[in-house]
């Protein structure tokens, strides 16, 4: 009777080990493509590498990976901790559901991390077809802002959500990095260099165009780490001075275009630095409200007359004064908000100066000229400004994803609060999240989003006690390495923990692909034992900036 349990033993395997090795492979293309441009294919592809692992046989091979494998018990007790906190959960529908999405965060680590690790040649064939997917789809991104009008930011991106492709972008600019780094010592034209800057440069100014704020920030805190790190290991005082003034002058630059963006906008208007008037120039009576949200220099609620707005809209627009915009909000707040932020009184005359240019604008629900402009940067850092003055006058929280974020974590704190120790339960955060939200009659009462907090929706499922088993492993994996990461392994970890602090990045299928399926490409051949048959790959050389993980 043949022992399917013997290493080199191919009985149980359902085709020879090349070919099995070809799906994998082939798989794993086709899987980096799509976890960026098709959900349905994304889940189709990964379930067939889990089908194709188990048509393998190889079980020897397997097991000896998986007890060397620190990372992947790590990702097994991650996924244990979700099945155990089952008990006491009220509602298994969530639950269940919970649990059928996070799959392939059990899936993917156990196929990949028990296969021998791609060779060299095998990860180009994976690596970058991937890059090049993220590279397409931000080009089809661009086209679709060109070609659709009043397109929002969230909607440039057309296969999945902007904020989880733009993670997709951050790996994908270090990987650009890495082999810029690499091609340094190799023989390589100069106009591949050329072609790879200007990519990096292409996707950078695209995570603006997508207003990617977390992109953006966990970027520069990667830039920051990296110019310490090389400050700290450089080995001659000019290495050293040169890696400050570097890290020091984009610092400068920084804080100096924040500062000027703040001072604009709050720099008031000539309008607002004279006695406010009582009557308009055709006689109606003007509101003031100076404790109303401060935009571009000046107080929303100051010199606002309705009666003359309405009648010299109708004047200057076919777009009734009581309907919505094209984009659906009000009217009247957005010409309101357009009239301040150029610097108008609110009335007849300042609705007669404004441009055919700037009623279009208004038409499509613009409610700022900055919004206009093509200093992206400015228009971030404005709507920023605006959303926390709307919150400091009024609380509200509205169209902001600013002041959403912090009404949920603190909802979502205090929910943790009342159960530190083993949380709610993997099918209870949803339940009690929103239920505590309509209890307290917040302003989110009755909304589906989540803590847009990894790490807070894992203490308010698990408590301290799950989150510390988790934790444990984990850190138990980071130091039971026998080899040190290579630079970009570093980074694509620092991306994955830097973007939970402001997302549920394990709650969508892109999001546990971003945090599984890279794995494969800087996993390091040291990690794992060596190719046990001819079907296997040939180790890979992990020299490579990014060949190790």
């Amino acid at each position: 009777m043949t022992n399917c349990w013997a290493a080199n033993s191919p009985a149980c395997a359902v085709f020879s080990p090349r070919v099995h090795r070809t799906i994998y492979v082939v798989s794993l293309v086709l899987l980096g493509i799509t976890m960026t441009t098709s959900t349905f294919a994304a889940n189709f592809f990964w379930f067939l590498l889990s089908i194709n692992w188990l048509a393998e046989g190889r079980w020897a091979d397997k097991w000896q990976r998986f007890r060397q494998s620190s990372l992947l018990q790590a990702f097994m007790i991650l996924c244990g901790v979700h099945l155990l906190w089952l008990v006491g959960s009220s509602n298994m529908h969530y639950a269940l559901h919970d649990l059928q999405v996070k799959l392939p965060l059990l899936a993917i680590p156990l196929v990949t991390l028990t296969t021998s690790a791609l060779s060299q040649r095998e990860r180009h064939w994976v690596l970058w077809p991937y890059v090049a997917t993220v590279v397409v789809v931000s080009l089809i991104g661009l086209v679709r802002w060109f070609s659709i009008a009043d397109l929002p930011y969230r909607q440039i991106v057309p296969f999945i959500s902007h904020i989880r492709f733009s993670l997709n972008v951050c790996l994908v600019i270090a990987i650009g990095v890495a082999w810029l780094q690499q091609s340094k010592s190799s023989q390589r034209r100069l106009w591949h260099s050329v072609v790879a800057v200007a990519v990096l440069l292409w996707l950078l100014a695209f995570l603006l165009l997508i207003h990617s704020y977390t992109a953006l920030v966990i970027l520069l805190i990667i830039f920051m780490a990296d110019r310490l790190r090389d400050i700290i290991r450089s080995r001659t005082l000019r290495g050293r001075v040169s890696h400050s003034v570097l890290l020091l002058t984009v610092i400068a630059i920084i804080v100096l275009s924040l500062y000027r963006y703040v001072s604009q906008y709050y720099t008031m208007t000539p309008l607002e630095t004279k006695p406010l008037p009582t009557f308009t120039a055709g006689g109606h009576r003007y509101s003031h409200d100076n404790g109303g949200p401060i935009e571009n220099g000046g107080h929303i609620n100051n010199y606002i007359c309705q009666e003359e707005l309405r009648s010299t809209w109708s004047q200057r627009s076919t777009l009734p004064f009581d309907t919505l915009t094209r984009s659906g909000h009000p009217v009247y707040p957005t010409l309101v908000r357009y009239l301040g932020s150029r610097g108008l009184t609110k009335d007849s005359v300042g609705v007669m100066q404004l441009t055919q240019a700037d009623i279009d604008a208004i038409e499509r629900g613009t409610a700022n000229v900055v919004y206009t402009q093509p200093d992206i940067l400015r228009r971030m850092v404005y709507q920023l400004l605006f959303e926390y003055e709307n919150y400091k006058a009024y609380g509200s929280v509205n169209n902001s994803s600013m002041g959403e974020r912090l009404l949920l974590w603190q909802n979502g704190w205090q929910v943790f609060c009342q159960h530190p120790l083993t949380g709610v339960g993997t099918g209870d955060v949803a339940d009690v999240c929103h239920q505590r939200l309509t209890d307290t009659h917040s302003q989110l009462a009755g909304t589906t989003k989540h803590l847009h907090n990894q790490y807070l929706s894992m203490l308010v499922a698990f408590g301290l006690v799950g989150v510390a088993i988790v934790a444990a492993f984990f850190v138990r994996a980071w130091h039971r390495r026998r080899h040190p990461m290579a630079w970009l392994a570093v980074v694509y970890i620092l991306i994955v923990l830097l973007s939970m602090m402001a997302e549920d990045t394990l709650e969508t299928l892109a999001g546990i692909l971003f945090c599984t399926f890279p794995i494969v490409l800087l996993r390091s051949a040291e990690d794992t034992t060596q190719p046990s048959s001819a079907g296997d790959a040939t180790v890979p050389n992990s020299h490579h900036p990014y060949t190790s993980i």
